[in-house]
């Protein structure tokens, strides 16, 4: 019933969800988080906050690590589906220094979650969410920014391009030197991401190769920024017009 439910809009986009997963103190260290659901008739009732929450202010459902029972700490932690605009529910977006915000602190005051939205087992939910944890690493070791076609863009511009003396970019060697090294590395990142995808696909466990994949992207996509920008006069990296 959860399947032909949630699923499809999710596939076709209709629905954004969120992660109500971290908290103020219990980030990295998810299974000491505090964040409680008390069973009722019919349901559970949560209480607790959530922490760096991505578009909680536009989701429509949110999947929630709660503390269902004692025992040790991985032990008695539940998995919920709960519609974001459920009863109990504030959302507080977090504003980064231009105003515009994409993180959020989530609380939730006595909001009640029926017995259908549990995921797997009551007091099961640490399985599920190591699941979930694990195919957010395959979308990560994979990339959201496909770092080879970024690179073929630059090599695109830097046809166009000249130096200070007029000369083609592309014919200075130390720039096409820099090219070949960022395309070497974002070829291996896509091979990375390509075995990482055969794994999912195969019900194999993701495993190393996915963290190998995040130590790749994550350099890889800031060092291809910077390229960029060097090529580009001083007005250009900051957005300058003639008027400015």
């Amino acid at each position: 019933a959860q399947k032909e439910r949630f699923l499809r809009p999710i596939l076709t986009g209709e629905e954004i969800w969120c992660q109500l997963f971290s908290e103020p103190d219990a980030g990295s260290d998810l299974a000491s988080l505090r964040t409680k659901a008390t069973k009722v008739d019919g349901g559970w009732k949560v209480n607790g906050q959530k922490i760096w929450t991505s578009r909680a202010h536009i989701a429509a459902h949110a999947i929630l690590l709660a503390r269902t029972g004692g025992g040790p700490r991985h032990k008695g932690i539940t998995f919920f589906l709960v519609p974001m605009d459920s009863e109990g529910i504030t959302v507080r977006p977090l504003a980064h220094m231009l105003g515009e915000a994409e993180f959020n602190e989530v609380f939730l005051d006595d909001v009640f979650i029926p017995d259908d939205l549990v995921v797997g087992e009551v007091d099961g939910g640490w399985k599920v969410a190591m699941g979930t944890l694990a195919y957010e690493r395959v979308a990560i070791a994979t990339g959201r920014v496909n770092t080879k076609r970024a690179v073929d863009d630059i090599v695109t511009d830097i046809a166009g391009m000249t130096d200070d003396m007029g000369r083609p970019l592309g014919e200075d060697p130390v720039i096409r030197q820099k090219v070949a090294d960022l395309y070497g590395r974002a070829l291996m990142h896509y091979l990375i991401g390509q075995r990482v995808i055969t794994l999912a696909a195969n019900d194999g466990p993701p495993g190393p190769v996915t963290s190998i994949g995040k130590l790749f992207f994550c350099p890889l996509v800031e060092e291809l920024a910077d390229f960029r920008l060097s090529l580009e006069p001083a007005g250009g990296q900051f957005g300058l017009d003639e008027e400015s």
